[in-house]
């Protein structure tokens, strides 16, 4: 188990609550524990948010539970359920140290719309923050169905476990692909609309990776919303739940995000996003790359791992920002050696041929292009002000196919 300073300084550097950045930790151990139990491992497909930021990509917000969806349906069993879990808790406690106290293990069972056993459950955890009693043990929620219809097959997803303790063969988890976990996630919009759901649909759109998959998100979605024997998502049938979504969008949020951006960034997109299912031959309403001339070459945030932390911290931030459409404010010195503090629109990270770092942006006030020496900036602050893109952003964190 890594030592409590590791998640502090991890916490501080993400601008998180430490124990939301200790449930992630939990998370990775417990899908661990999952994997090496051959029966649950080949029968539970992983699947929504925590899914989508542990195997695909970095969406910045950090899930609280496990989705699940369960092939064979005699797994939802309490009996089962409670032994498959006292062996994952021992193997857990073996491997890493975390405790899942046996006698903490809770799972509800409930019938779902349709008239399906489903399952909540409660695994209890003591990671690196000691509770300060037993009423305070923090927990972390299952949610187990077998009443889903799975159109694609799954695949082996590698965890991303930013920990020093990393097993040296890594963790492997059986997923949703893809499409299958974006489809996923537009069908539980189009029932239910949380404000968890549209924050990670727009990130699926906005992602370069899924320019070219309208046709097949639309396949997938069709047939688990004929499935569901719910309509299929219109502006119309999603618009009856903005106003709960906005209300839920702080509360629900703010604790899993550095930052949260406004609500209205991500709902006006919503869209853009229609029309660009509905006409995949067209790529409607995305955006062209970046035109320029410059030899300055992109840089792929695999290539920035091995840089000095302050610098790292920073690019981390303008990071986050690209992804959200959100403007920064830099304090830098210019090339003529004069300090000057400006607000920019993030789009790229480029590398000169000298080996220098650029970020590549545009003044938030006149648009005009510029350029800024990574070696030059003294502070990144992340602002308030939404930007709309006029081109496509690419210092964005990659997806794992």
């Amino acid at each position: 188990m890594v030592v409590k300073q590791e998640i502090l300084e991890i916490a501080k550097n993400l601008k998180l609550l430490p124990h939301i950045v200790e449930k992630d930790y939990v998370l990775g151990w417990l899908l661990a524990g999952i994997a090496q139990n051959s029966d649950l491992f080949n029968n539970w497909v992983f699947k929504g948010g925590t899914c989508l930021k542990k195997c695909y990509f970095d969406s910045y917000r950090m899930s609280e539970d496990l989705d699940f969806t369960l092939k064979d349906k005699s797994h939802i069993d309490k009996d089962f359920l409670i032994n498959a879990f006292s062996k994952v808790s021992s193997w857990v406690y073996a491997a890493s140290g975390i405790e899942l106290p046996k006698d903490r293990m809770i799972f509800d069972f409930y019938k779902n719309s349709r008239g399906h056993l489903s399952c909540e459950g409660r695994i209890f955890y003591k990671g690196p923050f000691v509770p300060t009693s037993y009423r305070q043990i923090p927990r972390i929620k299952l949610d187990l169905s077998v009443d889903e219809i799975i159109v694609e097959s799954s695949v082996a997803k590698r965890v991303v476990h930013p920990y020093s303790d990393l097993p040296s063969d890594n963790i492997f988890i059986n997923c949703y692909s893809y499409i299958e976990i974006f489809s996923e996630k537009i069908r539980a919009m189009t029932d239910r609309t949380r404000p968890r759901d549209l924050y990670d649909v727009i990130h699926f759109f906005r992602r370069p990776e899924s320019r070219a998959l309208a046709s097949e998100v639309k396949r997938v979605l069709t047939e688990k919303c004929d499935f569901k024997k719910i309509p299929y998502p219109t502006y119309s049938n999603l618009e009856r739940n903005k106003d709960l979504c906005l209300a839920g969008w702080i509360d629900q949020l703010s604790h899993q995000v550095p930052t949260l951006p406004s609500f209205e960034s991500f709902w006006e997109e919503l869209t853009p996003f229609l029309k660009w299912l509905e006409n995949s031959e067209e790529i409607e309403g995305l955006l062209p790359a970046i035109v320029d001339n410059d030899s300055r070459s992109v840089v792929s945030d695999l290539q920035i791992q091995n840089i000095e932390s302050r610098k790292k911290n920073m690019l981390d931030r303008i990071q986050f920002a690209c992804a959200h459409h959100i403007c920064v404010e830099i304090d830098y010195y210019q090339e003529n050696k004069e300090r000057k503090i400006l607000i920019i629109e993030p789009y790229s990270l480029r590398r000169g041929t000298d080996n220098s770092l650029w970020i590549y942006a545009k003044n938030y006030q006149t648009k005009e292009k510029i350029y800024v020496h990574v070696d030059y900036i003294l502070k990144v602050a992340i602002t308030k002000n939404y930007f709309k893109p006029s081109c496509m952003i690419d210092f964005i964190p990659k997806c794992q196919f």
